[in-house]
């Protein structure tokens, strides 16, 4: 699935995108990410983030952008990536992974390798694997409009 239809198919779904992100935000993200051991950001989801999007929510689903973003209607912001995967750096399991999606069932993030997974809600135990970000991307913002 290319970047484009991805983002079409999301557009098409309602989803809201989020201000894109600048370049500044996406060095500290993955300074911070490098520094925390966890995998790097996808050059596919750090293109998106510069060109398209700096986050997407779809119902109760969100791709985490590198900062935290107001929630348009709501009363709770989005987190940023750097903080979710800060509350879950101690985990073992999640050393060399990186978490940037979430919705109501299951987590979604990436190894080092590029490749993306669906992960367990409670224990962050790998349920699917991916070879395209933006297909497990699609997988993750599918669920939050049921």
């Amino acid at each position: 699935m290319t970047k484009q239809e991805f983002l079409s198919e999301m557009k098409s779904r309602g989803a809201i995108m989020l201000p894109t992100a600048t370049d500044r935000s996406l060095e500290l993200a993955q300074s911070a990410l490098q520094q925390m051991r966890a995998a790097m950001l996808p050059m596919d989801l750090l293109d998106m983030y510069r060109h398209d999007a700096g986050g997407i929510i779809l119902g109760d689903a969100n791709i985490f952008g590198p900062v935290e973003q107001d929630r348009p209607a709501a009363l709770y912001a989005v987190p940023g990536i750097v903080q979710i995967n800060r509350d879950i750096n101690g985990i073992a399991s999640m050393r060399g992974r990186m978490i940037f999606g979430r919705n109501a069932l299951f987590w979604f993030g990436c190894d080092a390798f590029g490749n993306a997974y669906m992960l367990d809600n409670l224990t962050l135990a790998p349920l699917r694997k991916y070879e395209d970000v933006f297909r497990a991307m699609t997988d993750c913002l599918a669920v939050g409009k049921i």
